[in-house]
């Protein structure tokens, strides 16, 4: 196999990975579950798996397409069962910020801490992921 074809199929993370890992992801994916339950709410339940699919999708091309680039880790705080980590980076000479929700309990992020992230270049304040929780980490798991 093409070593670059081979690299770029690595970079995309699982569904199930995005899902378990994304605040956003894991939630909606809850409320499909439970509105899938109660036939009355089952158009709702459908509507939310939309949502579902296209955040997995839009995480999944952030990754597949996506610049990398090194993120500060500025903050860090434990927020209804999810970790919020704030985290400064610069792209074309220019500095963004940006955060996510991680669903752990453990992360092993310290504020200060140097990760590589992967962002979109249309919306690089919008949407950078770290690349340790999406694609995985060998010492952190």
């Amino acid at each position: 196999m093409n070593p670059k074809l081979s690299s770029l199929i690595d970079r995309k993370p699982s569904i199930a990975r995005v899902i378990l890992t994304d605040n956003t992801s894991f939630t909606l994916s809850l409320f499909v579950l439970i509105t899938g339950i109660f036939i009355v709410t089952i158009p709702i339940g459908l509507l939310l798996l939309y949502f579902l699919i296209k955040r997995v999708h839009f995480i999944q091309s952030v990754f597949a397409r996506g610049v990398p680039v090194k993120a500060l880790i500025i903050g860090k705080r434990f927020i209804i069962g999810a970790w919020q980590l704030r985290y400064q980076y610069t792209y074309q000479n220019k500095d963004y910020e940006s955060s996510n929700r991680i669903f752990r309990l453990k992360i092993g992020v310290c504020k200060g801490d140097i990760l590589e992230a992967f962002l979109n270049p249309q919306k690089q304040a919008e949407s950078a992921f770290l690349t340790k929780f999406y694609l995985g980490d060998k010492s952190s798991e």
